[in-house]
């Protein structure tokens, strides 16, 4: 395989490493865990901001890091990916969340993601910047001009600084999945009273992903569905509520996009979404 060279050969065994139940996490565990794998056993899958949010809460409980490195578990990292990203969150713009240079594990000649997406909120729809490219050297300037398209960065590969995680607070639980990363970067740029947060991208930073291969989301299942529209007006209520209403709008087209296609159940859970109510 023509990345095996970045998992072989294996790190010696045993590994030394401690397990904690939620809450001794949170708290911070036990000052003698540097140098240990940390394991958090969270009884149950509790979604994407829950989860990276419990490990948050140790790293800041235990008072040891400046930054925070969220990482798919469905992922294998290049060389010196973290020491690029540290590189580019320590520059003076000091950005609040920085991307890597996501690139397919089974394709890693193809871009995924060149650090995040640009998000349009009119049609409510992010997109992926560099999706599908040949993978190619990102120059400097290049890099400065996905940074000023980027409206969020995709949760594969996030380094956060505890500055942010101070003015801004951990992620949006009630999201589960999907548009969690676009709500933090939101609320970075808004942050009241404080400095607003930017993003940015260090493409020199690798990560090789495998996309989709922790819920099976290469498929258009209806657990996809629901959480994707679900979140989508979740979203747009909690930040462009003036738009909810083509939102909606759009949404109906989906649904009968999906009936056309005689995609039955899809179609209608979409048509139930349309005049449901979402908290925010």
């Amino acid at each position: 395989m023509a990345l095996a060279s970045l998992s072989q050969p294996p790190i010696q065994k045993p590994i030394t490493w401690v397990a904690y139940g939620r809450a001794a996490a949170e708290a911070g565990g036990a000052p003698e865990d540097a140098g240990k794998l940390v394991l958090v056993q969270n009884g149950g899958n509790i979604g994407f901001a829950a989860g990276n949010n419990v490990a948050i809460r140790y790293m800041m409980a235990r008072g040891d890091g400046d930054f925070v490195w969220l990482l798919n578990n469905d992922t294998v990292v290049g060389p010196r990916a973290l020491t690029h990203l540290v590189a580019r969150a320590t520059e003076p713009d000091r950005p609040g969340i920085t991307g890597s240079t996501l690139r397919y594990y089974s394709v890693p000649d193809r871009v995924q993601a060149l650090g995040g997406a640009s998000f349009n909120a009119w049609r409510a729809l992010g997109t992926q910047l560099g999706a599908g490219e040949k993978f190619l050297p990102v120059p400097a300037l290049r890099a400065k001009a996905i940074e000023q398209c980027m409206s969020y960065v995709i949760g594969a590969s996030m380094l956060v600084s505890r500055a942010f995680l101070a003015d801004v607070g951990l992620m949006e639980e009630d999201y589960f999945l999907y548009f969690e990363e676009l709500d933090w970067a939101e609320r970075g740029r808004r942050v009241a009273g404080q400095r607003r947060y930017g993003l940015g991208y260090a493409p020199e930073s690798f990560v090789y992903h495998k996309v989709g291969a922790s819920i099976g989301s290469e498929s258009r299942s209806l657990f996809v569905v629901r959480y994707l529209y679900v979140n989508q007006l979740r979203f747009m209520k909690r930040f462009y509520p003036r738009r909810l209403l083509l939102t909606r709008a759009l949404l109906a087209m989906e649904a009968l996009i999906a009936a056309k296609k005689r995609k039955w159940a899809e179609a209608r859970l979409l048509f139930s979404f349309v005049l449901m109510s979402v908290s925010v």
